[in-house]
């Protein structure tokens, strides 16, 4: 009799992380079912008197709200890019690579502004002119991609106990960004809201590879 001998396959050989891409599926649903319903109303319950006291701090937020709202494809490529310089000296190559996909994602995704067509606020103090379409918050995805990537990668780029800090600081950027945009007058919370969602559909998604990635690499 002779017997029959079964090989385990070895954890990590698949070309994707399950976890990770069954959460990419569930933030695409809701990103694209808020993008629906953003295509078709002009703002959403809690958006106006939300936006109206944003909007009616004075003058004097103005400091911080420039921290994000002057150079925000600046912030975060120096935030990538710093990701990408930590990872590599750390030796991920495979993160260096999660960093390029990020930043590569940016520019696809600028098809959504047309295509979803929601105008811009109405009846808020406007401080700065802005003329593209309203949802998603363009400054809001460029910076919550850059520092998404901090949030994404912090357990591999910093010790294991400075990775909350890490994480609950660049939280906090992307929330300053999201402020700043409706303080400004030229964003409703629900188009930083859909931002900060596209953004982290792209994260889950690139997370989902990091074993294709670890394969291209090498790892």
């Amino acid at each position: 009799m002779t017997a029959r001998v079964t090989r385990a396959r070895a954890p990590g050989h698949g070309l994707l992380d399950g976890r990770a891409a069954a959460i990419a599926c569930v933030l695409l649903a809701v990103a694209l079912a808020l993008s629906v319903a953003a295509a078709r109303a002009d703002n959403f319950p809690g958006d106006e008197p939300l936006a109206r006291a944003i909007n009616g701090v004075g003058d004097w937020y103005e400091p911080i709200a420039n921290l994000t709202n002057a150079a925000p494809e600046l912030l975060a490529g120096a935030a990538a890019l710093a990701a990408a310089a930590v990872a590599w000296r750390r030796g991920h190559p495979d993160a260096v690579l999660v960093c390029v996909l990020v930043v590569l994602a940016r520019w696809p995704l600028t098809v959504l502004k047309p295509l979803i067509d929601r105008p811009r606020p109405a009846g808020l103090e406007l401080r700065e002119v802005a003329t593209s379409e309203s949802f998603p918050s363009g400054h809001v995805l460029t910076i919550a991609l850059g520092f998404g990537l901090w949030v994404l990668l912090a357990s591999e780029l910093v010790p294991a106990r400075h990775v909350s800090a890490v994480r609950v600081g660049a939280a906090v950027v992307v929330l300053l960004a999201g402020v700043a945009r409706v303080w400004a007058g030229v964003h409703w919370p629900s188009d930083a809201i859909g931002s900060v969602l596209w953004a982290a559909v792209v994260l889950a998604a690139v997370a989902a590879l990091r074993p294709l990635l670890r394969r291209a690499v090498g790892g």
